[in-house]
């Protein structure tokens, strides 16, 4: 995707999705008809050929939503959250610890950076005094983007210029790799240490 004069430019590998049609129809037949175990491996062999193809992303995310709709744990997520749930069930990742959430995550892989940062502008509308950090995980290459989105007179009006982290890839596989031989436990300190803030 580029984005140049206010044009938007979506580029879609069809040849890759062409050759390999018949994988995909398997899997969003799978799927519809609900055995999403059969699915998954289908469609992550396919991403793991082709990345790009937006399409197989989309659906393998549509059966992870269908296998664990967030309506069947709703009750039990809301306890002790002082928001409804329906400000957060549209955030990619929520750290939830007992009665708190200890951080939440907009995963900016091929949507747009704005998209995340405007959930995150509805959680602190409705809660104004959230105290746990924000991240946007995005590639490298978008580390400016983030940034500069997050400069927008709207989102720093909200002060999320000042709360909200980007943390890049990389910084996740440095993670990924400490914890290969850690005895310790993942906390959200680590990864406050590890994103930057806007500069």
């Amino acid at each position: 995707m580029a984005i140049e004069n206010d044009l938007v430019t979506i580029e879609i590998d069809t040849s890759a999705i062409t050759s390999q049609k018949a994988d995909f129809d398997t899997a969003v037949r799978h799927c519809e008809a609900g055995k999403y175990n059969r699915a998954k491996p289908i469609l992550e062999k396919l991403i793991q050929k082709n990345p790009t193809v937006s399409e197989y992303h989309r659906i393998l995310g549509q059966k992870i939503q269908r296998e664990f709709d967030f309506r069947d744990f709703e009750s039990e997520f809301s306890s002790g959250i002082d928001m409804p749930a329906r400000y957060v069930e549209n955030i990619d990742v929520v750290w939830k610890e007992e009665f708190r959430i200890d951080a939440a995550f907009e995963v900016e892989h091929s949507t747009a950076i704005y998209s995340g940062l405007l959930r995150f502008a509805d959680l602190k509308v409705i809660a104004p005094n959230i105290n746990y950090p924000l991240f946007i995980v995005a590639p490298s290459a978008k580390k400016n983007r983030v940034f500069d989105q997050l400069k927008r007179p709207s989102f720093k009006k909200l002060g999320l210029d000042k709360e909200v982290r980007y943390l890049s890839y990389e910084a996740i596989d440095d993670i990924d790799k400490f914890f290969e031989s850690s005895t310790s436990g993942l906390n959200v300190d680590l990864i406050i240490g590890k994103s930057e803030s806007v500069r």
